[in-house]
């Protein structure tokens, strides 16, 4: 395990800046919790339902946060084209507060995300998300019954 940890720290050393623009984000803002970080890295333009600047990145973040406090992101696979990065990642958290308002559960989770960031001048402009919700929802026992 630690020689595939050191390879992808490697891996990170040597990667384009803009995959470095999105770990940094994902590290600081998600993993570490350092929300006034935000600004370093989200873009005014950045968010979602016409809402700009940073404020959309850390609403998410604290929302998901305070369903799942241990929440963490691995990044498994990052693919780069020149201003775009590609990230397929490994969410575990334990859902211990209200999440999409169902009651915490108490049960642990691990569910998978795919993200397409678009950075620009050295920030991310917009970000593009598919998380496996269906999955998470099973893991968490709310699902519809219906769809159990």
């Amino acid at each position: 395990m630690q020689q595939f940890e050191q390879t992808c720290r490697t891996q990170w050393e040597q990667s384009s800046p803009a995959a470095q623009v999105v770990r940094g984000y994902l590290e600081e803002v998600w993993n570490e919790r350092r929300y006034h970080r935000a600004s370093e890295s989200l873009a005014d333009e950045y968010g979602t339902g016409g809402a700009g600047g940073p404020t959309p990145g850390v609403g998410n973040a604290a929302r998901f946060h305070e369903a799942f406090p241990d929440l963490h992101i691995q990044l498994d696979q990052v693919v780069t084209q020149a201003d775009t990065v590609a990230t397929w990642m490994t969410l575990h958290g334990t859902h211990l507060g209200t999440f999409r308002d169902h009651p915490p559960s108490g049960h642990a989770a691990t569910w998978h995300e795919v993200g397409f960031w678009q950075v620009t001048s050295g920030k991310i402009s917009s970000g593009h998300f598919l998380a496996d919700m269906f999955g998470l929802r099973k893991q968490l026992g709310i699902l519809p019954p219906d769809l159990t």
